[in-house]
């Protein structure tokens, strides 16, 4: 007994030390040039997200399984304020689960280099062959360019003051409500970060912070208007590990999170509402750095972006295309019910469009469209066409032509599969469509249904 008593004794005077003593928070939230971190989080989700249209009918609903991230970082260059302004990025694992369904982002496995702009802004670059998704590339901008919502939490975690065990202080809601692209009533919004435990590792001081946030959601702009009346909440608790003494990037954090509320959108002159009932649980990581100037080799990469060509594939899967940018998607229905989905990507002020859309003939049976008839029609209903033949995609019948009137030249591909139309058409002002660009949205086109012999 008495060897574990006074044992006791130091391991009650240092808890007792440390709940009286005040702590000069300092976080290390980026590396240093030179250096490399891996960090890794892993989302699981539970719940749906319904669409409904104005009549309240569930046009879509959505069941989110979760995200999965690995990643490696080598910064190369950095700001004054330790900012990384250059850094090459290798994406181990990158997924996400929705429906039960897993998909891999197309950056899966690949090296990129981000490097900042003179505007501030960071252009993304893609080592290897193989072309990356255009929804992922523009998910990789809107990360790259606008901070997250655990940045914005993070860099709050410093008070800016002397703080005790137990000490808690206010968090600023507008930071992480535009993170999370929401606008907030921060009168009713609550959100408090508490230093709980200090512990020593080694010779470093480790802080636990309990995180608690409840933000009252009033209206979203991102990637649609959505109005909350009354507000929806998104609230998340739970606690993120960190050296307080600006020794060390590691970082370990556990969290829930839940979304709940109703909105409102407009959309295409159609209205409707979006239900959300999310929850989900966090778990992630970032590791100390460590030295990589052997590996910081800049890798030879092909710019991605606006203007820059990337693969594009539809959520059906029917087919695949290279648009230069990100496409814009509409959808319409005729008066007898054909259903119409178009992809236009507009470059040089809308002067230089490429477009692709399906069309479901809703009036019929697809297996007992004929698809020579309906290639006849088109045939006919052009004006003054040239250059006018018949073409072959994959085993599916169709006709290639171009047209043009008095400062528009149109550029046409217009296919037949198993009842579906598939259209391509580059549109552009005169003398502004590029030949060789439009071959290349012409070739990169793939249908990726199966020809049937009623197509032959």
């Amino acid at each position: 007994m008495r060897f574990i008593f006074p044992a006791l004794v130091v391991v009650l005077s240092g808890s007792v030390g440390f709940a009286q003593e005040t702590h000069t928070i300092r976080l290390k939230l980026n590396v240093d040039p030179g250096k490399a971190m891996t960090s890794a989080d892993a989302h699981k989700d539970k719940g749906t997200t319904k669409i409904l249209d104005a009549d309240g009918k569930v046009v879509k609903e959505i069941s989110p399984g979760g995200a999965e991230s690995v990643t490696r970082d080598i910064v190369l260059e950095a700001d004054k304020l330790g900012n990384p302004t250059k850094y090459i990025r290798k994406y181990e694992k990158a997924n996400n689960t929705e429906d039960g369904k897993t998909t891999a982002y197309s950056y899966e496995g690949r090296t990129l280099l981000f490097e900042k702009k003179v505007d501030g802004t960071f252009r993304i670059g893609v080592e290897g062959k193989g072309p990356i998704d255009a929804r992922d590339t523009e998910k990789l901008f809107r990360a790259a360019n606008k901070p997250s919502e655990s940045d914005e939490i993070m860099k709050q975690l410093d008070p800016k003051k002397p703080v005790k065990v137990g000490e808690s202080w206010k968090l600023d809601p507008k930071p992480i409500a535009k993170a999370l692209a929401f606008s907030v009533d921060e009168a009713k919004s609550i959100l408090t970060a508490r230093l709980s435990k200090v512990t020593m590792k080694g010779n470093a001081k480790v802080g636990t912070f309990e995180i608690d946030l409840k933000l009252m959601l009033t209206e979203s702009n991102e990637p649609i208007l959505l109005k909350f009346d009354p507000p929806a909440t998104f609230s998340m608790k739970g606690t993120v590990e960190m050296l307080i003494d600006a020794s060390s990037t590691e970082v370990k954090a556990s969290l829930k999170a839940e979304l709940k509320g109703e909105g409102k959108y407009g959309v295409g002159g159609k209205q409707g509402k979006i239900v959300f009932d999310v929850s989900g649980s966090i778990e992630a990581t970032e590791s100390a750095e460590t030295e990589a100037k052997a590996l910081a080799k800049v890798p030879a990469v092909t710019w991605l972006g606006p203007g820059e060509w990337a693969q594009f594939k539809p959520k059906d899967g029917s087919f695949s295309v290279e648009f230069p940018g990100v496409p814009k998607e509409d959808a319409s229905k005729s008066p007898r019910g054909d259903s119409t989905v178009q992809w236009t990507v507009a470059r040089d002020q809308n002067t230089l469009s490429f477009v692709v859309a399906t069309t479901d003939f809703g009036a019929a049976d697809p297996s007992k469209i004929d698809a020579k008839a309906v290639l006849d029609a088109v045939r006919k209903n052009q004006k003054e066409p040239k250059g006018m033949k018949d073409y072959t995609q994959n085993g599916h019948p169709g006709i290639v032509f171009t047209r043009e009137d008095k400062n528009t030249e149109f550029h046409h591909r217009v296919v037949m599969a198993n009842g579906r139309m598939f259209q391509q058409i580059v549109i552009a002002e005169k003398g502004k469509a590029k030949p060789a660009d439009v071959e290349k949205f012409f070739k990169s086109f793939d249908i990726l249904l199966k020809a049937k012999l009623k197509d032959d």
